[in-house]
Formats: C-alpha cells, sequence, structure tokens
C-alpha cells in the first residue's frame, strides 16, 4: 500500500500550509496530530549556515475541528544547531507564521472564535 498516499488523507483534511501530518490519535473524544514542518534546509539566523538538527520540542495548541471533532495539535518542533562554534546564535527553537510562540490555539482557531 502506498504511504504516501495514506498520509495524504490526514493531511489534506488539516490542510496547515507548511506542515506535515505524522500521526492521529482519539484522545478522550479529541482528534490529536501529531505535526512536523515541512522546512528540510534551515539557515541559522546568526550566520546564514546550513543548521543541523538537535532536538524536538513538543508544543499543544488547539486548532480548528475536524467533523465536529475538537482538534488537538502536537506540534514536535525541531530545535536548530548553528555548526560554527564561533557563531552567536548557536541554538533555536522553529517558528512558523501560523502559530504564534507560546499560543495555545493556531492563528486561525483564534480567529475562527474557537474556544
Amino acid at each position: 500500500m502506498d504511504t504516501d498516499a495514506i498520509g495524504s488523507v490526514p493531511a489534506a483534511l488539516f490542510g496547515l500550509d507548511g506542515f506535515r501530518v505524522l500521526a492521529g490519535a482519539d484522545a478522550g473524544g479529541e482528534l490529536e496530530l501529531m505535526i512536523e514542518t515541512t522546512a528540510e534546509l534551515v539557515g541559522c539566523p546568526g550566520c546564514g549556515a546550513v543548521a543541523r538538527p538537535k532536538d524536538r520540542r513538543p508544543t499543544w495548541v488547539g486548532d480548528l475541528s475536524i467533523a465536529g471533532r475538537p482538534v488537538v495539535l502536537c506540534w514536535v518542533k525541531r530545535v536548530w544547531e548553528c555548526p560554527h562554534r564561533r557563531c552567536p546564535k548557536r541554538t533555536w527553537t522553529e517558528r512558523h507564521d501560523a502559530i504564534a510562540p507560546r499560543a495555545v490555539l493556531t492563528d486561525r482557531a483564534a480567529a475562527a472564535g474557537v474556544a
């Protein structure tokens, strides 16, 4: 069976540009989707060098419902590291325009008035 086709179904339902769905589960009536960004190459904001992944940090935010079910996203954010020891930036956690830092809702859920 084509795993790309299977993975595209939740991604199509989810529909947030720049992310892909890694897994989904029923969590007490809510749909919990584990997501990550689609970025493959990231430049260091300090010096521009190609960064390397260092770690992951989960962040949970509410999103728009799917088929009437509340949705909680577990964004597995990447922590990036600059390969140059003398770069002042060293490490940073990725960001995305659709989810503000320390937000409890995606921007689209906040705009829709999701509680």
